[in-house]
């Protein structure tokens, strides 16, 4: 009678080694989505802070609405436009409605980001809300008072990206 050994009783090394490399394939995948997962949810982060920027100057525009549908409109700005030059804080001074207009201009666009930095912005804001934050204020159309808000910033990768918002005051 011939005794037969059996030696498929483990596993060999190259068995163990091969399912190592696909479980670290595996992983780095998951470790991949994961980035993918962080970054998104930061952009969403600051499209949500776009748009709840661009209601901030609408809901300031509609608080002033008389003196924002006037043809002379201090509302009006474009991207890149620095932050108006007002001398009259009207966080804490009774402001007339044209400073008024001037300061919500000025404040909005130093909470945006890209003139966080300057001078003018030291104390109306601590932190940039957007990476390379800028808006644009449209004059409102005197029949309608459509007006459109606009904000743009740039991502986690340098592309730039835009949020606009129509309304009529």
């Amino acid at each position: 009678m011939n005794k037969t050994i059996n030696h498929s009783a483990g596993f060999s090394l190259f068995e163990v080694l091969i399912a190592l490399v696909v479980l670290s394939v595996g992983l780095l995948g998951l470790a991949s989505l994961q980035g993918q997962s962080i970054s998104s949810s930061y952009n969403a982060h600051l499209r949500t802070q776009a748009t709840s920027l661009a209601q901030s100057m609408v809901d300031r525009m509609r608080a002033n609405r008389e003196y924002a549908m006037l043809s002379t409109n201090h509302y009006h700005t474009e991207f890149s436009t620095p932050p108006p030059a007002v001398s009259v804080d009207c966080n804490s001074a009774i402001c007339s409605q044209a400073n008024m207009a001037l300061f919500d201009v000025k404040e909005w666009k130093c909470r945006l980001g890209m003139f966080a930095s300057d001078s003018a912005c030291d104390e109306l804001v601590t932190q940039a809300a957007l990476p390379g934050g800028e808006g644009r204020v449209s004059v409102p159309d005197a029949n309608t008072g459509q007006t459109r808000v606009s904000v743009r910033w740039l991502d986690t990768e340098g592309r730039q990206h835009t949020v606009t918002m129509y309304t009529s005051l």
